[in-house]
């Protein structure tokens, strides 16, 4: 994509951002990070379900919402991972715990080769965002990732290498455009 339309992404990904929706979703990284490392491996079903809001919690039309990510951590997936509670955790401290980009990635093909039913690569990515929301960002479907793919012309994968593909290329994106690390997902989705 060249430099002209990608500015458009950035520009209509951007329309609805101010102050408030970064201050909210701040907020909400920040109180999953302080559940996950409180709670880390010994999780309950209503600890990952308030996990699950923190994921989701948004602001838009002047109040805060549990919108900001679709389905991806409702309903039938959301009950499917709860289902598998001991390897949530298992998993959850796995990711969490690992050091560095190459660790991640290993991490990540790990979890994809025994995946949690209903996880996807949602929720993986999405723990290391909370853990880390400078250095990683979520993938999911249709959104992020399908936003990549658009404006990169490359795939995400369920494997570790792409994971690690996409979240340097969105590192250079946010330094060059200077975008918010919360706003990512508004411009991939864009």
């Amino acid at each position: 994509m060249d430099d002209e339309a990608l500015e458009a992404a950035i520009t209509a990904g951007l329309e609805h951002w101010d102050l408030m929706r970064e201050c909210v979703r701040a907020e909400a990284i920040k109180n999953a990070r302080e559940l996950v490392e409180r709670k880390l491996g010994a999780l309950e079903r209503a600890d990952f379900e308030q996990l699950f809001a923190y994921f989701h919690t948004d602001w838009s039309d002047g109040k805060t919402t549990l919108t900001r990510f679709a389905t991806a951590f409702t309903g039938a997936l959301a009950n499917s991972m709860l289902d598998e509670l001991d390897a949530l955790n298992t998993w959850t401290k796995a990711l969490w715990q690992a050091e560095g980009d190459e660790a991640v990635v290993a991490m990540l093909d790990g979890f994809w080769a025994t995946p949690v039913r209903g996880a996807g690569q949602s929720y993986p990515t999405m723990l290391l965002h909370v853990r880390e929301p400078e250095r990683y960002w979520i993938i999911t479907s249709k959104g992020p990732g399908a936003g990549y793919r658009r404006l990169s012309g490359r795939a995400t994968g369920r494997s570790g290498a792409h994971y690690l593909e996409y979240v340097r290329w969105i590192r250079a994106l946010r330094e060059r455009f200077e975008i918010s690390t919360h706003a990512i997902d508004l411009v991939l989705s864009s």
